[in-house]
């Protein structure tokens, strides 16, 4: 079912999971899910130029969705794990099944690194090239942009939707609304 029908047909203590994983965004998910105060959220995605993108939103210390994903999404947008091939003079747009395998795989090891101690040990954000070199990744921590809605949704919000869970005593954002 889409997103719209999942929370439509549930209550706010259905939604209640430790981590959300907003891993698609046809018909703008995300940022419908950014509107639902979210938990912890760990995502990866693909793109139509060989790269692969890891995530984290960590409510009150990262970026949130709304951040990372400003513009309203077109069907072409939605072309992933592609990648132009050429063999002599010819070049192809070719799929690239390895990049969505490698985009779970990221994911699965934020979700291990989160039983750790000392989580979030990364930046959250981190982009690999599979068709440069391989020799380098770029990893930085993105801050939340001013005016985003995610600077409404502060601690009490985040509290009352997310104090019981796990990763809640990550949230830094303190007590301001900022």
């Amino acid at each position: 079912m889409s997103w719209d029908d999942f929370v439509r047909t549930r209550t706010r203590d259905s939604l209640d999971f430790d981590v959300w994983l907003p891993l698609a965004n046809e018909q703008n998910v995300r940022s419908a899910m950014q509107n639902n105060i979210p938990p912890l959220m760990i995502h990866a995605s693909t793109s139509s130029d060989w790269g692969v993108n890891h995530g984290r939103h960590i409510p009150g210390k990262d970026d949130c969705l709304v951040d990372r994903f400003r513009t309203q999404v077109t069907a072409d947008d939605l072309t992933c794990a592609t990648g132009k091939v050429t063999i002599g003079e010819i070049s192809i747009d070719a799929a690239l099944p390895f990049s969505s395998m490698f985009a779970g795989v990221l994911i699965a090891a934020d979700l291990v690194r989160a039983q750790l101690p000392g989580y979030p040990q990364i930046p959250n954000f981190a982009f690999l090239d599979w068709f440069g070199a391989f020799d380098t990744i770029q990893a930085w921590d993105r801050k939340t942009q001013a005016g985003c809605i995610c600077t409404q949704q502060g601690r009490a919000f985040h509290e009352r939707f997310n104090g019981h869970t796990k990763y809640f005593p990550l949230f830094q954002r303190g007590t301001q609304q900022r």
